[in-house]
C-alpha cells in the first residue's frame, strides 16, 4: 500500500519535471522549420544557381539565411518587413477570386514582395546589399508561405481568433 503511493507520487513529480522542460510558447515553424526550407531548396539547385547564390551570400548557406526575417524582426530599422511575412486573404473567396486578390492588392504582403524581390535579383543593377537581403528574405518568406497560418483571412489574426476544441474544451 505503502509503496504504490510512493510511486504515484514519484510518478507526479517525474511528469511535472518533465512539462517545467516543456516550451511555454509554441512556434509553428521556428528556426528549425526555416533551416529545413533552405536545405531542401540547397538540394534541388543546378551548379549555376549554387554559384550565383554562393556570390550572393558568401559563405552563408541557404538554410542559415533561411532563418534571417525573424532575426532581425526585433531591430526597429526592419519593422518595414513586417508585413512581408504574411498575406491575408478575404473569406469566402473562389480560387479565381484569391487570384484576382493577389494580382491587385497594393499593400505589402508576402505575395507581392515575393514577386519584388524576385525582380530585385534578376536586375542587373541591383547593389550586392539589396541583392543579400532579396535572397535571404525569398528563402525565409517560402518557409512563411508554407506555413498555413501566415496565408489567412485577416479577421482570424493569423488563427489566434480560430478555436480549437481539446478534449471538449475550447482552446486558443
Amino acid at each position: 500500500m505503502k509503496f504504490t503511493s510512493i510511486k504515484k507520487k514519484l510518478a507526479t513529480a517525474a511528469a511535472i519535471g518533465l512539462l517545467a522542460y516543456l516550451p511555454m510558447q509554441a512556434n509553428a515553424w521556428g528556426m528549425i522549420g526555416h533551416r529545413v526550407v533552405g536545405e531542401i531548396a540547397d538540394s534541388y539547385l543546378k551548379t549555376k544557381t549554387r554559384k550565383a547564390i554562393q556570390a550572393i551570400l558568401g559563405s552563408e548557406t541557404l538554410a542559415m539565411s533561411a532563418n534571417w526575417g525573424d532575426f532581425i524582426k526585433s531591430d526597429s530599422t526592419y519593422n518595414y518587413l513586417y508585413n512581408w511575412h504574411f498575406v491575408n486573404l478575404p473569406a469566402g473567396q473562389t480560387k479565381e477570386g484569391i487570384f484576382n486578390f493577389l494580382e491587385t492588392e497594393k499593400s505589402p504582403n508576402l505575395y507581392n514582395k515575393i514577386l519584388e524581390l524576385t525582380a530585385v535579383l534578376k536586375k542587373p543593377g541591383s547593389t550586392a546589399d539589396e541583392k543579400k537581403l532579396a535572397l535571404r528574405m525569398l528563402v525565409h518568406m517560402a518557409g512563411d508561405l508554407c506555413q498555413p497560418m501566415h496565408v489567412a483571412r485577416k479577421e482570424d489574426l493569423g488563427g489566434n481568433r480560430v478555436s480549437v476544441l481539446w478534449f471538449n474544451e475550447k482552446s486558443n
